[in-house]
């Protein structure tokens, strides 16, 4: 693909981060590239109360559960244990410590569970691992905000998912973070 990509004539990348990255690593390019968002390539919409109500039930949590949510793997730049460790703190203020953590994607690492399990918190962090697309719609909708602290992304769909839920984003203040919150975000510094 490198190979390719460094003889392209025109590039388009999905966010001025990508563009940047893009110049960075063939710097000698004599392509012409432009910036074009990508839009959403699945359903995500507000939905009833009814149906985040079910995928709450199908992850065993209570209707009435208040709880923010990560979409994302385990990979380092998604960032996920500081995702759970921004929780932990938060859980220590009081209007917090009802909520829960939804953490959407794959199985949690034996470091995270034991993490949680020494903060405990294991009761209230749940995994949702391959949920489908309506449940991560609905967990979406319900959701509190959107907890989304990623080192690094190429677009950053999880908050362009969330905003067409009407779900509130919490994001690094780093791009293309910030490209893709704009003014419809909270930014904060991920390694805090």
């Amino acid at each position: 693909m490198a190979r390719h990509l460094a003889r392209a004539r025109h590039v388009i990348c999905d966010s001025y981060q990508t563009q940047s990255d893009f110049h960075s690593r063939f710097h000698d390019t004599a392509a012409e590239t432009r910036v074009v968002y990508v839009g959403l390539n699945r359903t995500f919409c507000q939905v009833p109360p009814l149906e985040v109500t079910a995928a709450l039930a199908a992850l065993g949590i209570p209707p009435d559960a208040r709880y923010l949510l990560h979409v994302g793997g385990n990979n380092w730049y998604k960032n996920r244990d500081g995702a759970i460790r921004i929780f932990a703190a938060l859980r220590a203020h009081t209007e917090f410590q009802g909520f829960r953590l939804v953490l959407a994607g794959r199985p949690l690492t034996a470091e995270m569970r034991a993490f949680l399990r020494d903060a405990r918190l294991a009761d209230v962090v749940v995994g949702a691992v391959d949920v489908s697309d309506a449940a991560l719609n609905a967990l979406y909708a319900g959701a509190e905000a959107l907890l989304f602290p990623s080192r690094v992304e190429g677009f950053g769909w999880p908050i362009l998912e969330a905003h067409a839920c009407g779900c509130p984003v919490i994001t690094s203040n780093r791009a293309p973070m910030t490209e893709v919150g704009g003014d419809a975000a909270i930014f904060i510094e991920p390694e805090q």
